[in-house]
């Protein structure tokens, strides 16, 4: 298969190696780096998978739980919802499932074929 990894596993912070520098070193497998994309594009491309996935009831049971409580945060003073979801522990679950909606648009190296004649 196919290693993929969330855009920003390519960057540098502190000094540090990035994850995607790790990754190669620990595997020796060179992974495919996830485009950033709308957040509006991902969150559709769950929406369009989502009901094609199997769940283990126990072991997925805190990821649903925190994808339940994925939200939009609401401006006070309008009451409308903003343009962002709201960024907090249940963010992380959901940027997770949106990398991975993402990683089945990437373009896959299709293997070359010759010709028999």
């Amino acid at each position: 298969g196919t290693d993929y990894l969330p855009h920003d596993a390519a960057s540098n912070q502190l000094g540090a190696p990035s994850i995607e520098k790790q990754f190669k070193e620990l595997t020796g497998r060179k992974p495919v780096i996830v485009p950033r994309g709308e957040v509006a594009v991902g969150i559709n491309a769950c929406r369009m998978a989502f009901n094609t996935l199997w769940w283990d009831q126990d072991k997925c049971s805190d990821g649903l739980q925190r994808l339940r409580r994925y939200c939009y945060d609401v401006d006070e003073d309008t009451g409308q919802f903003s343009r962002r979801p709201k960024h907090d522990e249940n963010s992380h679950c959901a940027d997770a499932l949106r990398a991975w909606a993402m990683s089945r648009r990437v373009p896959r190296e299709r293997p070359k074929l010759e010709l028999v004649k």
